[in-house]
């Protein structure tokens, strides 16, 4: 029975997450279709047949329940868009943003019928969790732009639509919850950690226990994605386990029956989530230790993936939207590999020497690499070169500060005792901040996922592993394979990346009523500057591109603040403070990444034998360009001698690659 709810659910989630990226109309199709080749099942075996039907059924019935979600509730909460409309619900999320402006985040009811989550930008005012806020509005569709894909991020979250023209904001002091009490004490505690510590090594803590990455400056963050321990800030299975560990060991000082401690300890479990931001890695990981705990109670063998399919079964049903979650995803994969394909892997190695610890660590974070992989690639930009073996050496560094500092949770966050284990913690994550640190700065830590050829390099790896398993069916077949790929993945990418070596991209980025061009040769880089309206889409191209070195920015205006900017914000990427110039104030620069001329009409770029004309002044030029990108006036035009593109449609950007030998490519990015 436990493998038949095993298939059930991942077909279930299967059906679902394949719905999500279809039509309601295509799904109609490709559901009926399903339907109607069901009673071919009787043409499979016996002992198969079962299974066939029962994953079959369930992947028609994801599918359909997640084009009944999309019609019922997406599509309805859709045609607001660009309509004036009453809302009235309960305060969910609130924070400050900038410049007496915050986001608050609220669920309730559109024109006093529709459902709605919604995203409103006010003023700063003071509020709380459960405070009932109504106002008028003209709400929007959240968008993806150049640099934020804020509609993905939001649809997994069921937000599908925002406002900032609020008018009569009214907001009524709600009834007291436990869910707001706790939501209190978690912000609280985050207050106190801050206090204590160091601003990284405490945001560092508040990431991993209360699952808040907002005082994670971007180029630590990236540092510890690099590092390939990002998944500690998830807070998922790890994290309830040691939860759970110090409850347990709270409570076997009590007096007290086996089942009153059990009831206890899934109470104290349930509260640390709502603590922790009531994540869908946290709300999986609890409901799969409850299904454990009660399989022990019921004094039968629990198993993993059975567990593991009940909690997504529940967890996508209440929240269809959650199936393109990352964090639902990526803790799905990671428990999948930690719970069921990495035992597997240790029983058919059977290693059994005196390093079997180790052994069994390095192919657990191994197993887990290749599970996550796919999803890594649909939300990231880079993947870990060594993500085996820092884990090998940070996790237990980390396990144990977290363990300290959630014992700070349970004993109210009192000074005299909280303050010395919080420092203790502090000092054990610093040899991973410095490693973090270290290993972000290297070049071939990581592989940057801008380019298309190392996505599809490290899919094919991941499928060549899926087929090696169906063909084979052996486990050490697979992880002989998975070896394999593996070393021929990082390989092919490496040596992709020595190819282009002297390539010179050009990123030609309009972006709200800003310009600015992208130098990238080699992985350094060079941006040329309007205004630093576009500073966020210059950084985030350059690491989709892997840059390990801005050598400098040059602006047309605005310098001060945008030399700030990018030193405050760029991530993983070395940049020199005074690096940043105004281009009236140069005669002529010349760097690694190229040539660089200034005139009166814009700026001259030389790689090897061609030239790139960026014009910056509606100013006759004379000479021949290989390659001319036009920002005069309003509008953003693409020359060179065989291609034009004009993107004055909105915000986008071009990609224009000069090579020796070779005509200028121009696409679009």
């Amino acid at each position: 029975m436990r493998r038949k709810t095993a298939v059930a659910g991942i077909f279930y989630l299967a059906g679902m997450f394949f719905a999500s990226f279809l039509s309601v109309e295509l799904l109609a199709v490709f559901a009926v279709t399903l339907a109607l080749l069901l009673p071919a099942a009787k043409l499979i075996g016996k002992p198969r047949r079962p299974y066939v039907l029962l994953a079959a059924v369930s992947l028609l019935a994801g599918m359909v329940l997640y084009g009944v979600y999309y019609q019922s509730v997406c599509r309805r909460t859709l045609s607001y868009n660009g309509e004036t409309a009453d809302f009235s619900g309960r305060i969910t999320e609130y924070s400050y943003v900038s410049n007496d402006v915050m986001r608050i985040t609220a669920k309730g009811h559109l024109n006093g019928s529709d459902k709605a989550t919604v995203t409103v930008f006010t003023d700063d005012r003071d509020c709380d969790y459960n405070d009932i806020i109504s106002f008028n509005s003209k709400f929007s569709k959240i968008h993806n732009d150049l640099a934020f894909a804020a509609e993905n991020y939001n649809s997994a979250r069921g937000i599908y639509l925002e406002t900032s023209s609020v008018k009569n904001v009214d907001i009524q002091k709600g009834k007291p919850s436990l869910v707001g009490a706790i939501r209190r004490y978690s912000d609280y505690l985050c207050e106190k950690i801050y206090e204590t510590l160091p601003q990284r090594e405490a945001a560092f803590i508040v990431a991993m226990l209360c699952g808040d990455r907002s005082g994670i400056d971007d180029s630590l963050q990236t540092e510890l994605y690099r590092m390939g321990i990002g998944h500690l800030f998830s807070v998922s299975g790890t994290h309830i386990v040691i939860v759970g560990f110090v409850a347990g060991y709270l409570l076997s000082l009590l007096k007290i029956s086996k089942k009153r401690r059990l009831l206890i300890s899934e109470i104290v479990v349930a509260a640390f989530v709502i603590f922790s931001g009531l994540s869908p890695s946290s709300v999986r990981a609890a409901i799969m230790m409850t299904v454990i705990n009660l399989s022990f109670a019921a004094k039968r063998i629990p198993d993993n993936l059975t567990s593991l399919a009940v909690s997504g079964i529940i967890i996508a049903t209440v929240s269809p939207y959650l199936i393109r979650s990352p964090s639902f995803l990526l803790s799905m994969s990671g428990a999948f590999s930690f719970g069921t394909a990495a035992p597997a892997v240790s029983r058919a190695i059977a290693y059994s020497g005196k390093a079997k610890g180790v052994v069994d660590s390095i192919i657990y974070s191994c197993v887990a690499w290749v599970c996550s992989l796919p999803f890594c690639l649909m939300f990231f930009n880079e993947v870990s070169v060594f993500f085996a073996f820092t884990n090998l050496l940070a996790l237990p560094l980390c396990s144990l500060a977290l363990m300290l500092s959630v014992t700070t949770v349970f004993v109210g966050g009192i000074s005299v005792v909280s303050a010395p284990l919080l420092k203790f913690a502090a000092l054990l994550l610093k040899p991973v901040l410095f490693a973090a640190e270290l290993l972000g700065k290297l070049w071939f830590s990581y592989i940057p996922l801008g380019y298309s050829v190392t996505k599809a390099v490290m899919l094919l790896s991941v499928g060549a592993v899926v087929v090696v398993g169906i063909v084979r069916r052996d486990v050490l077949s697979m992880v002989y394979a998975t070896l394999a790929s593996a070393v021929v993945s990082v390989v092919l990418c490496f040596g992709y990346f020595f190819s282009i070596r002297d390539q010179l991209e050009i990123f030609a980025v309009r972006f709200e009523n800003s310009f600015a061009v992208v130098l990238n040769k080699n992985r350094k880089a060079v941006i040329i500057e309007m205004d630093g309206g576009a500073s966020e889409v210059c950084m985030d191209i350059l690491e989709k591109r892997g840059a390990t070195e801005l050598q400098g920015v040059f602006a047309v205006e605005n310098t001060e603040n945008i030399r700030a900017d990018y030193y405050r914000n760029l991530a993983g990427c070395s940049f020199d403070y005074n690096d940043c110039r105004r281009l009236s104030e140069i005669d002529g620069v010349q760097s690694s990444v190229a040539d660089i001329e200034i005139i009166g009409a814009g700026v001259i770029l030389k790689n090897e034998d061609k030239t790139a004309l960026v014009k910056l002044e509606d100013t006759a030029v004379d000479g021949e360009f290989d390659l001319i990108i036009d920002a005069a006036g309003d509008q953003l035009q693409v020359y060179s001698a065989y291609e034009e593109i004009d993107i004055n449609s909105g915000d986008g950007a071009v990609r224009a690659v000069m090579s020796p030998n070779k005509k200028p490519i121009v696409r679009r990015f």
